[in-house]
C-alpha cells in the first residue's frame, strides 16, 4: 500500500473526484454511486469514474472493498 505521506499528486479529474466524494459523504452519510458521482463531476461516463476511482485506490487517497455497497474509505493522513 502506498505511503499515505507522500502520494502522488492527483489530476483536475480525481481532485473533483475526491472532493465530490467527500462532500457526498458529508452531506448523506454513505458514500456514492458511480452514477451519483459521475453527475457530481459532470461526466457522462461511470466507467470514466470507475478509471479514476482506480487512479485513487494506486495513489492512495481511498481504498475500496468491492465486497459491499459503497465500499470506498478515504484515507486520513495523519497531522
Amino acid at each position: 500500500m502506498p505511503d499515505p505521506t507522500c502520494r502522488p499528486p492527483l489530476t483536475v479529474r480525481e481532485e473533483r473526484l475526491l472532493d465530490a466524494l467527500r462532500r457526498h459523504l458529508a452531506d448523506h452519510g454513505d458514500m456514492p454511486t458511480a452514477a451519483q458521482l459521475a453527475a457530481a463531476v459532470g461526466s457522462r461516463s461511470e466507467d470514466r469514474v470507475r478509471e479514476s476511482l482506480g487512479a485513487l485506490v494506486l495513489k492512495g487517497y481511498i481504498r475500496r472493498d468491492d465486497t459491499r455497497a459503497g465500499g470506498i474509505e478515504i484515507v486520513q493522513v495523519a497531522s
